[in-house]
């Protein structure tokens, strides 16, 4: 079967590259021909551009210091795309291009990430709710809108656009909730990230080096965080480990034993699998310390993260989530009880997309999301 992916792969982020890599892994491993629609928009686009300066003449020359910087950890994740994710010949820009392009497939899947998330797209882009298609079933898989609240005119427009899919899941039960009240007749389902349709075994084959001399905690924070570097530290001092972390190429870092300055997507999961312990603020770091079974923390942000708190709170470990500097778990965590948790779930999330794929998803009742 052919299928096509319309994702966020480009953005340099590691969730968002092991997420795509992830998603088409899997389907592929099912024997479908599996392409990554290279979609680019410029709404987006311009935000990792190697010499954005964001309109002011202040930020020119820190760009200049960074770009070296910028240019090698692009370099590191073009490269791992190249080798480990089939896109499209062509590049899309605009709705335009794919009306114009007139691509086919016999299913198209939105997902995961917060393809949804206006703020992030510049308003609703008719792409990721796949306008552009013809033929072919339209599916979302772990969508997310990434935000608490949606304005009634996106609302309306949301809808519309989401009636003409086949089957839909997403990624927080939230989610689920809010399109249950307005869509009653498409079968909705709540999944599990993308990365967990995989095995670590498929996370292992992407690196080589898997043992290392050194016992180091490794720090991985997508938002400024101060208070996680406390925590981190307390348990650094705790377990006698070294704090390894990801360099910035805007903002130092202070009582860190080793900064990590070239780090692709490979480079980051096995700094994840040789780390002795995990402290993070990410939903991916989350994950994956997870799928390799390793002992963490989270520090939230100054709101808590739903993705981190649903996928902590369904398998159990509600107690990794530090909101008090005083009280903070670090004991080992007992994974035979956390991976058959993840099974189970993983299960239903394959089943989801499997059923889709065949369009037998069935409608269910779904009194409890308010449809």
């Amino acid at each position: 079967m052919n299928i096509k992916i319309l994702t966020f792969h480009f953005t340099r982020n590691y969730g968002a590259t092991l997420q795509s890599f992830a998603l088409s892994t899997y389907l592929k491993s099912l024997g479908h021909r599996v392409e990554i629609i290279d979609y680019l928009p410029n709404s987006i686009l311009k935000e990792y551009s190697l010499l954005n300066l964001k309109n002011r003449p202040s930020s020119l020359f820190k760009t200049i210091i960074k770009f070296p910087f910028l240019l090698a950890r692009n370099s590191m994740f073009n490269s791992f795309l190249r080798k480990n994710i089939n896109l499209t010949k062509e590049k899309y820009y605009t709705l335009d291009d794919l009306q114009n392009s007139k691509i086919k497939a016999d299913v198209f899947i939105v997902g995961s990430d917060q393809i949804w998330n206006s703020d992030i797209t510049n308003g609703i882009d008719p792409v990721y709710y796949l306008d552009f298609v013809t033929t072919g079933l339209k599916i979302s898989y772990a969508a997310s809108f990434g935000k608490d609240s949606i304005s009634e005119n996106e609302i309306l427009c949301i809808v519309e656009y989401l009636k003409r899919f086949s089957a839909i899941s997403v990624r927080e039960e939230s989610t689920m909730s809010f399109l249950g009240k307005f869509i009653n007749d498409i079968p909705l389902s709540h999944v599990l990230d993308p990365v967990f349709l995989l095995d670590r075994k498929d996370y292992l084959a992407l690196f080589k080096e898997r043992n290392t001399a050194e016992d180091y905690l490794f720090v991985y924070d997508v938002h400024e965080n101060s208070k996680l570097f406390h925590v981190a530290r307390k348990i650094a001092r705790l377990k006698s480990l070294k704090i390894v972390a990801i360099a910035r190429a805007h903002t130092p870092r202070s009582n860190v034993d080793k900064l990590i300055y070239l780090c692709g997507p490979s480079e980051f999961l096995r700094l994840i699998y040789n780390a002795k312990y995990i402290v993070t603020n990410s939903f991916h770091g989350t994950c994956f310390s997870m799928i390799m079974n390793k002992d963490f923390n989270v520090v939230p942000n100054n709101s808590l993260n739903e993705r981190i708190t649903n996928l902590l709170s369904k398998c159990r470990l509600n107690n990794r989530l530090i909101t008090d500097e005083d009280t903070i778990i670090s004991n080992p965590i007992d994974y035979s009880r956390i991976n058959a948790i993840l099974e189970k779930e993983k299960y239903e999330s394959k089943k989801f997309l499997q059923n889709a794929i065949n369009d037998k998803v069935i409608l269910n009742s779904r009194k409890q999301y308010g449809g």
